[in-house]
C-alpha cells in the first residue's frame, strides 16, 4: 500500500519537473503511469490519494498542448475530487482553471473562477504563510485582468504581491508575477527587477535539470541521465 503511494508521489513530482522544463509529452506519459498505479488487480491502491493532483497536472499538460476539451474536463474533475476541506488544493485548481479560461477568451467566466478561487483560499486555516502566498498569487492574477484599464492600480497590487513572494520557495510564482509587473514599471525602475527575473529563470532551469538528472539515475539510466543533463544545460545557456 505504501509502495504505491510513494511511487505516485515520486512520479507526480517528476511529471511536474518535466512540465516545468517544457517536456510536455514526457510529463504526460509519466502521468499515465501514475494513473495505472491507482489500481492493482482491480482494487484501488493508496495512490488514489493523489488523484486530484494528478487530474490537476493532466489539466495543465493538456492546456499546454492546446487540447481544450481535455484540459477543461480534467480541471473540473480535479476540483470535484479534492476533499471539501482542502481549500488550498481546490483554490489552486480553481485559480489555474480561471486563468486558463480567461487566456482562452472566457473573460467573464475566467474572472469569476479567479474570484471563487480567492474565496476558497481565504477559508484555509492551515499554514498562514502558505495561505498568504496563495492569496497573493491570486490577487496578482486578478490585477492582470485590470492592467489595461487601470495600470497604476494593477502595478501597485503586483508590487505588493512581489513583496510577499520575493525570496520565497515558489520561484515560479515570483517569476510569473515579475513578467507582468515589469512592463508596468517606469523604465528607470525596471533594471533590478529584470535582473532578478533572469536570475530566477536560471535557478528554475538548474533546479529542474538537476531533479531530472536525479530521477534518471534512480531509474537506472545513468547514460541517459548524463546526456540529458548535458543537453539541457547547454540549451539553457544558449
Amino acid at each position: 500500500m505504501t509502495d504505491s503511494l510513494h511511487y505516485a508521489k515520486v512520479r507526480l513530482r517528476r511529471a511536474e519537473h518535466l512540465r516545468n522544463a517544457g517536456r510536455i509529452d514526457a510529463a504526460y506519459y509519466v502521468m499515465l503511469h501514475v494513473l495505472d498505479s491507482f489500481k492493482d488487480h482491480g482494487e484501488e491502491t493508496a495512490a488514489v490519494y493523489f488523484r486530484p493532483r494528478v487530474r490537476h497536472q493532466l489539466a495543465l499538460i493538456h492546456a499546454s498542448r492546446g487540447d481544450h476539451s481535455a484540459a477543461e474536463a480534467y480541471f473540473k474533475q480535479s476540483m470535484n475530487e479534492f476533499h471539501p476541506n482542502n481549500f488550498i488544493g481546490r483554490g489552486r485548481v480553481t485559480r489555474d482553471y480561471g486563468w486558463w479560461m480567461y487566456a482562452n477568451g472566457g473573460i467573464s467566466r475566467g474572472r469569476n473562477q479567479l474570484k471563487a478561487a480567492r474565496k476558497l483560499l481565504m477559508q484555509d486555516t492551515g499554514s498562514p504563510t502558505r495561505r498568504q502566498r496563495e492569496i497573493a498569487v491570486t490577487d496578482g492574477l486578478l490585477a492582470r485582468l485590470e492592467r489595461v484599464r487601470y495600470p497604476d492600480k494593477a502595478r501597485d497590487t503586483m508590487l505588493r504581491v512581489d513583496k510577499i513572494l520575493r525570496g520565497g520557495e515558489k520561484w515560479i510564482y515570483e517569476l510569473d508575477n515579475l513578467k507582468f509587473l515589469i512592463p508596468l514599471l517606469p523604465l528607470s525602475s525596471r533594471p533590478p527587477y529584470m535582473a532578478r527575473a533572469r536570475t530566477i529563470e536560471f535557478k528554475i532551469l538548474f533546479s529542474e535539470n538537476l531533479a531530472l538528472l536525479g530521477g534518471d539515475i534512480r531509474d537506472g539510466k545513468p547514460i541517459k541521465a548524463l546526456l540529458g543533463f548535458g543537453g539541457r544545460s547547454l540549451k539553457s545557456l544558449l
